[in-house]
């Protein structure tokens, strides 16, 4: 999750070898493309997250329409006119990897405020510019502080370990509001 951001970079694809043009407009629509990107899963996950604590909490509750007065609120999608179909069930989610999606917005959280601290305390630089091809140090950094600790810490102290601070949302919505 933190390193898909560097597809969207002008300064990632020149750094990785290949000619970027006009490497403002390609910095320009990767990052709109990734708060874009951003926003959606943030809205997704807020359907499926709240869909799945209301059908636990209550499943003989009309789930078609909780499917889609959560999709209405938080997508903005209008469900079809006339349909009552089991539509929540076509999210492989539900069935494969229940109560997981919560983790994908941590994750994404985390990427936001680990990408944050490497910018601030490795490679002082604008985390929006920041480029991590062949520094040495950005790896070392990622090997002491997330990696090596492996599952001797909590999740919840590992993020205070390696980025100094509790896990929260500011990092993620200075990713979408920054650009």
């Amino acid at each position: 999750m933190m390193m898909e951001q560097f597809s969207k970079s002008g300064d990632w694809i020149a750094a990785m070898g290949l000619d970027v043009p006009d490497a403002k407009a390609v910095a320009e629509a990767g990052a709109k493309m990734q708060r874009e990107q951003l926003l959606i899963f943030a809205a997704w996950s807020q359907v499926m997250v709240r869909f799945e604590m209301a059908m636990y909490a209550n499943p003989d509750q009309d789930l078609n329409t909780l499917w889609w007065d959560l999709v209405e609120k938080y997508q903005l999608v209008h469900r079809p006119e006339g349909r009552n179909a089991p539509d929540y069930a076509s999210k492989i989610h539900i069935v494969s990897a229940p109560a997981y999606y919560h983790n994908y917005m941590m994750g994404r959280l985390f990427a936001s405020q680990l990408r944050r601290t490497i910018a601030k305390e490795v490679l002082k630089a604008d985390p929006d510019k920041a480029v991590y091809n062949g520094n040495k140090e950005v790896g070392a950094f990622l090997k002491r502080m997330v990696f090596a600790p492996g599952r001797t810490r909590h999740w919840s102290a590992m993020v205070i370990f390696a980025t100094g601070e509790e896990l929260s949302a500011k990092a993620f919505a200075a990713d979408i509001s920054a650009r």
